[in-house]
């Protein structure tokens, strides 16, 4: 009993040290900056690469610089200068933050749904589901089948333990009044769960 509850400590410990905001800006422009283990990660289009920061200083340790780039944070707002060009009133959108952070965790595909609320990501041949507001976790392994004919693409685990069916959208998110590009159905246990989701890569 011992072993696993370390385990258990130590990645919640890890998964504490990791956050993720998502930024839009009065002009329009939007970036994302993750703090994951003492590291600030800064995401932004036209970047190439992402820019990192190793700790911040000055202005009550909000300001983080790299380089020609100037980043004042202050977790729900935030202020970019970046090559002389400022990026001000800027506000994290904790929804979207939600999507960056699955993405930089390298999950290829997210869905969502409602009544009951259930979230799946996909990552290569692993599916994750999470049912509930306690987000109950079940782990599947399934290799996806498309349909040109039919326009879909399907994931069968094994013995029909789970079979997800993706169809192209638009297909829109009432509660979150957001429109995805994917349609998805989950069949488990006898139960269809109807929702959208989006690629991420």
């Amino acid at each position: 009993m011992r072993l696993p509850l370390l385990f258990l400590l130590l990645f919640s410990i890890l998964q504490a040290d990791v956050k993720t905001y998502a930024y839009r800006c009065d002009d329009g422009f939007g970036f994302v900056v993750r703090f994951e283990r003492g590291q600030t990660w800064l995401f932004g289009p036209g970047f190439g690469e992402p820019l990192l920061f190793i700790r911040p200083g000055g202005h009550g340790d909000t300001l983080y610089t790299n380089g020609d780039t100037v980043l004042d944070l202050q977790k729900e707002r935030a202020t970019l200068t970046r090559k002389g060009r400022v990026h001000a009133e800027c506000r994290n959108d904790p929804r979207r933050a939600i999507w960056e952070d699955a993405k930089l965790r390298g999950v290829d595909f997210r869905a969502v749904g409602n009544e009951p609320p259930w979230i799946l990501e996909i990552t290569g041949d692993r599916l994750d589901l999470y049912e509930g507001y306690d987000r109950r976790h079940e782990r599947f392994r399934a290799t996806p089948k498309s349909d040109a004919k039919k326009r879909e693409t399907v994931y069968e685990a094994k013995e029909g333990a789970l079979r997800v069916v993706l169809r192209p959208g638009p297909c829109r998110d009432t509660m979150a009044d957001e429109v995805y590009e994917t349609r998805v159905e989950i069949f488990r246990k006898g139960r269809r769960l109807r929702g959208c989701g989006m690629a991420l890569h």
